[in-house]
């Protein structure tokens, strides 16, 4: 395939130098070495190829440095073959260089020496790229580029638009981002492909947008995307780059009338959802809260974080935010997800907060604000001892509540004013009363248990055993598991406080010294709003065991009883 692929070289070389030598309008002989361009005229960005023929006896190679002074040299090719002139084989070396021009203007490829020979000097016309796509001197590919607006406001969205059109073959096109210093510059949505006329002539046209924010007032230079590609013609390839013109954006300042923080934007609103609508709290149950940002024409790096505030009595767990970014239409819509774990601590009515966001409107020129209404909730009893208050002795039939002096007085008005009827109706009234009491009593002192040595009430089941709940809790610390963790700790709660057992960490949080407080709302975070971050588990129990300790020694908890295993036991 390479020797192929030679062998095609070779060939398109001798022939252009066969061609060459009946131009003589684009080349120049001198003391034997020839060099000609392929065309005298290219637009800024192009690439254009300068071809060297010396004799075989030319010793040595092209000396290029006086090229680099206005010429980037990309590729070198070197062939040699035999030429007849005036009936003689003449052996000739020839070097094809591809060149593409520093800057705009007309140029001159300086004479270039090999050994004792050189050649004459060429020129090279490079039209400006704004000259290629106004005037469209090069009708065979074009880049054009423009923005949706001129004046922006700092950290405002500008559509920055490129279109490349060509009537030529491109293989393996590649642009550039355009290039902008102090903005930030994000890809928008996929190439579009279409065809266009200017005139007679038909293009296909590649379209490509960015979105553009900048982050300085002043002006601000966009520089185009470098186009690199390669052009089929017939059985031969050559490489192009081109570069559209250059725009310059005035970005105006931050108007005097906004706030701080400074978010300008198309549109931005305020929404949430819950894991159940309408959310239900019961104390000791995560309920989770979804807040989302939705803005057009924002950068997902210029949304702030929302503050998350709960009244007291209710936990926040906040997880870490989630940015996504979608291209639609003509703008850029960024989406900023905050979820967050709510934890009533005790049953009450609670209000959250308004949540507002101060944002600048760049097509009206004025500031809004989204926000979301404060809620009102209320916070359930949950389904533990301690929430719910449990009175033995209320089961059962009330005792009616009977005035007795009304009633006797009513008895004796019956039989004075000759009512007998009504007194008996109210005697008898009397007696089942009466009967009611006697069964309420018999009914109440039937539910009494009776002691019995093969069951006793639940009353005088032994507590869990303090020391083995906590063992079960040191080893879930060890494997780094939270959830144990917190089942552990409730049972150690109950062996320690068996007639009122905190049933959460917040309880017991309240019962141990301050410094166990941040410990014990890691486990609930760890569980009720999972992140990257790893529950440190050795630091918790290293944390916690001399306060616990010391808790059970107050409880009067003796050391015997209650067995807490040491912290590292072999």
């Amino acid at each position: 395939m390479r020797k192929k692929r030679q062998n095609m070289t070779r060939l398109s070389l001798v022939a252009c130098s066969l061609l060459a030598l009946l131009a003589c309008s684009t080349m120049a002989l001198a003391d034997g070495l020839q060099a000609w361009l392929d065309r005298a005229q290219v637009g800024e960005g192009q690439a254009v190829e300068l071809y060297l023929m010396a004799p075989a006896d030319a010793a040595g190679e092209p000396e290029l440095s006086p090229l680099r002074k206005d010429f980037d040299i990309k590729n070198i090719e070197q062939v040699t073959h035999m030429q007849v002139l005036s009936g003689r084989p003449s052996p000739t070396r020839t070097w094809q260089l591809t060149l593409t021009p520093k800057h705009p203007g007309r140029l001159t490829v300086p004479a270039l020496r090999v050994g004792q020979v050189s050649s004459a000097p060429l020129s090279l016309e490079v039209l400006p790229a704004v000259q290629l796509s106004a005037n469209r001197v090069l009708r065979d590919v074009m880049l054009q580029t423009d923005v949706s607006q001129q004046q922006p406001f700092v950290q405002g969205m500008v559509i920055y638009t490129l279109r490349l059109y060509t009537r030529l073959d491109l293989r393996r096109v590649h642009f550039s981002e355009p290039e902008v210093l102090g903005a930030i510059v994000e890809r928008l949505g996929e190439d579009r492909k279409y065809n266009t006329y200017f005139g007679r002539y038909r293009y296909h046209v590649l379209q490509r947008r960015f979105a553009l924010f900048p982050q300085r007032s002043g002006r601000l230079s966009v520089i185009s995307p470098l186009l690199n590609a390669q052009v089929r013609e017939k059985k031969s390839q050559w490489p192009l780059q081109l570069r559209g013109p250059e725009i310059t954006l005035d970005v105006q300042p931050q108007p005097d009338a906004s706030l701080d923080p400074w978010l300008p934007a198309e549109s931005l609103g305020l929404s949430e959802t819950w894991s159940a609508d309408p959310p239900e709290f019961r104390v000791g149950e995560p309920v989770k809260r979804s807040i989302v940002i939705t803005a057009q024409g924002v950068a997902p790096a210029q949304l702030p974080d929302l503050p998350a505030a709960a009244p007291q009595g209710i936990k926040l767990y906040p997880e870490r935010p989630v940015s996504t970014t979608q291209a639609a239409d003509n703008t850029l819509v960024t989406r900023k997800v905050f979820n967050h774990a709510l934890v009533a601590d005790r049953p009450g009515n609670y209000r959250l907060p308004e949540i507002s966001l101060t944002w600048w409107d760049t097509a009206t020129g004025q500031r809004r604000t989204a926000a979301l209404a404060a809620r009102d909730i209320v916070a359930l009893p949950g389904a533990g001892p301690d929430e719910a208050e449990t009175q033995p002795g209320n089961a059962g039939i009330p005792l009616p509540e009977i005035d007795l002096g009304a009633w006797w007085q009513s008895v004796r008005s019956g039989w004075q004013g000759g009512n007998s009827t009504w007194a008996w109706v109210i005697l008898s009234g009397a007696v089942a009363w009466l009967l009611m009491v006697i069964l309420w009593w018999r009914r109440r002192h039937s539910r009494e248990p009776v002691s019995s040595p093969q069951a006793a009430p639940p009353e005088s089941q032994p507590p869990p055993a303090a020391g083995a709940a906590f063992g079960r809790f040191q080893r879930a610390c060890k494997q780094g598991d939270p959830h144990l963790a917190r089942e552990a700790l409730i049972e150690w709660s109950a062996a320690t406080w068996p007639d009122d057992p905190p049933q959460r960490l917040g309880r017991l949080a309240e019962r141990l010294p301050p410094q166990a407080t941040d410990h014990l709302a890691a486990i609930d975070r760890a569980l009720y709003a999972p992140s990257d971050e790893t529950w440190d588990g050795t630091g918790t129990l290293a944390a916690l065991q001399p306060l616990l300790e010391d808790a059970a020694k107050a409880q009067g908890v003796g050391q015997a009883k209650q067995a807490l295993p040491p912290l590292y036991s072999g």
